[in-house]
């Protein structure tokens, strides 16, 4: 009310303001359905390896990164003499005590050891104290710890310093967005050329100096 009653007739001629905005807004909620109903999200295995072979020089770590397993238990936890043997052993059946015993003591753990994370996400589960990443990283493979009343047992699996290429793994779902964002795009230029072409063969469009 106080800005129609304050505003001359002629500031608040927004016909064109608003027509133009309402076109902005047909065209964002057609360029979304075109591509909604275009758009195939389904990247496979071999194109994310293909991309990820010829942009090699794209994916250079930028941090040193890890594969891990580890266990943090209190460090008064029942029988935790035996949880070294157990952690380490490849027999089945330790992998099995293991997990149980995990399962009833521990504060945190991890036993998948195909994920990789940075060192620095290391260090938030595991209290190390190091000045010289690759240097731990060389010599470390199993980790012992005791802190604050907690017991941190870990076992790197492997590691890759940085300024070499990452794992494809590490970065595959960024390659899987990065693929389904270029089909996007190539379908909106797509749209923008047909709609081109439609309209010089009907003849309608205009030209401005």
């Amino acid at each position: 009310y106080k800005a129609e009653f304050n505003l001359t007739e002629e500031q608040k001629q927004f016909e064109e303001q608003i027509r133009n905005y309402r076109n902005d807004l047909l065209k964002f909620a057609y360029l979304e359905k075109y591509v909604a109903d275009r758009l195939d999200t389904a990247i496979s295995d071999q194109e994310v390896r293909t991309y990820y072979q010829e942009h090699l020089a794209n994916f250079q770590l930028k941090e040193n990164i890890l594969r891990t397993r580890f266990v943090c238990v209190p460090a008064d936890a029942p029988d935790l003499d035996k949880l070294p043997k157990i952690f380490k052993s490849e027999k089945e059946e330790d992998k099995a005590l293991l997990m149980d015993y995990v399962l009833r003591n521990a504060r945190n753990f991890s036993l998948d050891d195909t994920i990789w994370m940075s060192f620095n996400e290391f260090r938030k589960l595991i209290p190390i104290r190091t000045y010289n990443q690759q240097d731990f990283l060389a010599r470390n493979k199993i980790v012992e710890i005791e802190s604050e009343g907690l017991y941190y047992l870990a076992e790197i699996m492997d590691y890759k310093i940085k300024d070499n290429p990452s794992p494809l793994v590490y970065v595959e779902e960024i390659i899987r967005k990065t693929l389904v964002n270029k089909r996007r795009l190539d379908l909106i230029s797509d749209l923008e050329k047909n709609l081109l072409s439609d309209a010089l063969k009907k003849k309608e469009f205009e030209t401005y100096p």
